[in-house]
């Protein structure tokens, strides 16, 4: 029997994956949609990786200095022909008709560059918690100010505009999808499937978990569009962009007090410091009245005889 041409590649990121990659490579091999190639990336681990190459024929790997999962996923759609590149993070896994489903909407809507579908939380035991909460339609260029609603395991873009695009921008270590995806939007629009077809992973190894450095890259990125709607005259996109600097940083500060509250929760104390020292600075204000909240609460609740009014 002749090998199926590859239509879509899987390109797979990995840096130290630990256990979770055979749970990706399981869930890529899994697909109802065969015609496919993949990928993996290694980013320089220093684990070794070599039992990828017994995976399944259609899986290659890649061995390369660490620079990052963007030069990785460049790497990666440079090896590859598929004319769909489908992302997944090494941690992350996809359901069975992802593939499937993307392919024919992307076949079917021609002027789409790129589909993103809504993604299930899994946690480190892949247990299912809940829903991505971000996932939404994205309707141009100026809705991604609103905030990224694309997860990079549940994307798949047509390689020829991924190229138009320029590929991720390797020098941004943060971010680096919603600049990509910005790029994107200036070229198509961008189909959306709202059933949760990629599965994202909660654990400690998380860079989402670094909250100042998240914010940073955000707000790297969305200076850049500032500047751009600066150079072109747009006042009201400027404007708009300039806010969604600040909410992004408030909301990244609010991120991290969530995040302290959960460490406090778990008697993690050195975690709880981290977090709550990032959300004191990304958002004061927040922070300070949630620790208010959150102490007058604990307060009437270790001792009921105890009335404090706020």
């Amino acid at each position: 029997m002749t090998p199926m041409e590859p239509v879509v590649a899987a390109v797979i990121p990995a840096y130290n994956p630990g256990p979770f990659l055979a749970e990706a490579l399981r869930s890529v091999v899994a697909q109802d949609y065969q015609a496919w190639e993949c990928v993996v990336v290694d980013d320089g681990s220093s684990e070794d990786l070599s039992w990828v190459d017994r995976e399944d024929p259609r899986i290659c790997r890649l061995s390369r200095p660490n620079r990052g999962p963007a030069a990785a996923r460049n790497a990666g759609v440079a090896a590859t022909a598929g004319r769909y590149v489908a992302f997944l993070d090494a941690d992350d896994a996809w359901r069975e008709d992802k593939l499937a489903r993307q392919v024919a909407v992307l076949e079917a809507e021609p002027s789409s560059v790129l589909c993103h579908t809504g993604a299930e939380l899994i946690d480190s035991r892949s247990g299912v918690i809940g829903r991505w909460p971000y996932a939404r339609r994205i309707d141009g260029y100026a809705d991604l100010f609103l905030g990224n609603g694309v997860a990079v395991s549940s994307a798949m873009v047509r390689r020829a505009s991924l190229i138009e695009a320029g590929g991720w921008n390797v020098f941004q270590r943060t971010a680096e999808d919603l600049d990509l995806w910005l790029r994107l939007s200036m070229l198509g629009g961008f189909a959306y499937d709202d059933n949760p077809l990629a599965r994202y992973r909660r654990h400690g190894g998380n860079v989402s978990g670094n909250a100042v450095l998240m914010a940073a890259g955000v707000d790297s990125v969305l200076r850049q569009h500032e500047e751009l709607a600066r150079r072109r005259g747009d006042k009201v996109l400027e404007r708009s962009v300039r806010a969604a600097r600040r909410a992004a940083q408030l909301g990244w500060g609010a991120s991290a007090f969530d995040q302290a509250r959960g460490a406090l929760g778990d008697h993690e104390a050195g975690l709880f410091v981290r977090r709550w020292s990032e959300a004191l600075r990304l958002n004061p204000r927040y922070t300070l009245r949630a620790t208010g909240r959150y102490l007058l609460r604990r307060g009437r609740h270790s001792d009921p005889r105890v009335s404090i009014r706020p």
